[in-house]
């Protein structure tokens, strides 16, 4: 059973990869051109695959300015400042969207400066960018 399309017979049978995709098997678009690939996979694995991220925020507090500096250790640009942790770790949260989303619109800038780790948890800030609780959950803080 083929898994694995060209670009172009992608197109073509994107009801059978969704199917199988659907079903629990990865679906695999190869680019023949340059060889790279692109996975389909469905929601029960991307969840299973967030609740494995080695996510883990730092939170730091400075007693000469009075404030709480938190910050994602995967993405450090993920980071909030507040008077208190809570508020840190909120603003990290909008930061998290805010830098997501100056990546996207700078990808060939960015996308050479970040490694595969830290790709997808920017891509899957800018999916979930409106839904605070799952954005929560993604970034572990709750």
């Amino acid at each position: 059973m083929n898994q694995i399309y060209s670009i172009g017979e992608a197109r073509s049978r994107m009801h059978e990869m969704q199917d199988k995709v659907r079903n629990g098997l990865l679906g695999v678009m190869v680019n023949k051109a340059n060889n790279d690939l692109f996975f389909m996979l469905n929601s029960g694995m991307l969840d299973a695959i967030i609740e494995e991220l080695p996510v883990r925020n730092a939170v730091e507090y400075d007693e000469e300015e009075g404030i709480y500096t938190a910050y994602n250790e995967i993405v450090p640009h993920f980071c909030g400042e507040g008077k208190t942790r809570d508020e840190a770790l909120m603003k990290l949260v909008d930061e998290a969207v805010a830098f997501s989303n100056e990546y996207a619109c700078n990808t060939e800038t960015f996308s050479r400066l970040f490694n595969g780790l830290q790709q997808l948890l920017i891509g899957l800030v800018l999916i979930y960018s409106n839904d605070e609780v799952r954005l929560r959950e993604i970034l572990k803080i709750v």
